[in-house]
């Protein structure tokens, strides 16, 4: 019998010697040879062995990443973001989400009327595109329009701003090429 244990089977000891005890004068017996190596094999620290790590293609990494639920959460989270936030931004300024439009576009309040336009000539500037179609009109003469306004009038080809006071801002002459003339009134509109 082995009666000198190592240092962590001191408590396995005392605990067996404990449970053998019938009175408190009486000794244990000596813990058996077998006993003793069977429990320092089960108790003694053995270092596990290290397992090979395998290399993965960069595919199958792929692959394992998106497969994960966080890479699916967080895909989730992107889509409500994306769609939630364009609607969040009512109160943005004019433009909204994807940034300011230009000031012809957006500016309803500016008239363009057209003095005496050759026939189709209004139908061929709405279907343009650069301006709201609300804001074009024609008519023969300027008498009696209030507000700010672009004057294009063919009579004179000229092209003329007046603020909503019927000052001139800007005075342009009316480009020959009819291509030219939708850019000439985005230049007046741009001055008010």
């Amino acid at each position: 019998m082995n009666h000198d244990l190592p240092k962590n089977l001191e408590s396995t000891r005392n605990l067996l010697a404990g449970s053998l005890q019938l009175h408190s004068s009486e000794q244990a017996p000596a813990l058996p040879g077998d006993l003793l190596n069977d429990l320092a094999s089960r108790f003694s620290a053995t270092p596990a062995a290290a397992a090979p790590l395998q290399q993965h293609s960069w595919l199958a990494r792929i692959q394992s990443f998106i497969a994960r639920p966080a890479f699916g959460m967080a895909a989730v989270a992107l889509v409500v973001l994306g769609v939630s936030v364009p609607s969040l931004m009512d109160s943005a300024p004019a433009g909204g989400f994807r940034g300011k439009v230009s000031g012809t576009a957006e500016s309803p309040e500016i008239r363009i009327v057209l003095l005496s336009p050759p026939t189709g000539f209004q139908s061929s500037l709405v279907a343009a595109g650069d301006f709201e179609s609300s804001m074009i009109s024609s008519t023969t003469t300027g008498d009696g329009l209030t507000g700010r306004r672009i004057l294009v009038d063919f009579s004179t080809a000229t092209i003329t701003a007046l603020n909503a006071s019927d000052e001139k801002i800007h005075t342009a002459p009316l480009p020959k090429d009819a291509e030219e003339i939708s850019a000439a009134i985005a230049a007046a509109v741009s001055r008010l």
